[in-house]
């Protein structure tokens, strides 16, 4: 609204700008498009989380596992070719729209780069890409309230397949025990106090846990933690089996 190149009566873009409840620019911003992108990067950002809810649903949702399902009205999700399965109709939906996003995103942001003071397509090619970028997230959030909003969790299920795979892996020899020190040999390398740490590894150490397995532990666990963490742990670690003597 400020002319080519910004020399436009100012009282027109002021206009405007009250007009449609938006910031008045200071300068022409033409071939400034970090407000456009940053716009399309949160667009995709969301789609992302959205689309990880629902791919969890459609894993988790089948039948082997069983633990979630989608509420929905009775025939809802039927299949015509298997009777007892249910598809995650909503699940589904949201992933049919959120896949379509990071290309969409990928555009916005390749049209950043543009000549001079006027761009020669880039800025041309965004409506378009806006007009699909935003009803496909709003798609996907509308679907994605509605999964949750009837999501049915099977507490019953869960604690099955985890019985089920305590079981096997008690049974298994290839398969080590699960020790609980194994666990709380982990929380040295979180950002916790020298006096705690050193207590959970000489409880690891008088549970069985060998300096090789708390090493292993600690390496894993690094990666969360951060590595000045991760080296004071490795520090007490090595220090504590000496102590045990």
């Amino acid at each position: 609204m400020g002319g080519p190149v910004g020399t436009r009566a100012p009282a027109v873009a002021a206009h405007v700008a009250d007009e449609l409840g938006l910031a008045q620019p200071l300068l022409p911003w033409h071939t400034n498009r970090t407000r456009t992108a940053a716009a399309a990067a949160a667009l995709g950002v969301l789609a992302g989380v959205l689309g990880k809810i629902a791919r969890d649903v459609t894993l988790l949702a089948q039948d082997e596992i069983g633990e979630l399902r989608e509420g929905s009205a009775p025939g809802r999700g039927g299949s015509s070719a298997m009777a007892h399965k249910r598809n995650p109709v909503a699940a589904v939906s949201v992933l049919a729209c959120t896949k379509r996003v990071p290309g969409l995103v990928a555009t916005l942001l390749a049209c950043m780069e543009q000549e001079h003071e006027r761009a020669a397509g880039a800025w041309q090619a965004e409506p378009g890409v806006l007009s699909e970028l935003l009803p496909l997230t709003g798609s996907a959030a509308a679907w994605a309230r509605e999964l949750l909003e009837h999501l049915e969790v099977d507490a019953g299920r869960m604690a099955e397949n985890l019985a089920r795979l305590a079981a096997a892996g008690a049974e298994d020899p290839a398969t080590p025990p699960v020790h609980a020190e194994l666990i709380a040999g982990a929380i040295p390398g979180a950002r916790v106090d020298v006096l705690e740490r050193a207590v959970h590894v000489h409880a690891a150490i008088r549970n069985g846990l060998t300096p090789a397995e708390i090493g292993e532990v600690l390496m894993h666990t690094a990666v969360y933690a951060g590595v000045p963490a991760a080296n004071a742990a490795f520090a007490i670690a090595q220090r504590v089996p000496t102590e045990e003597g």
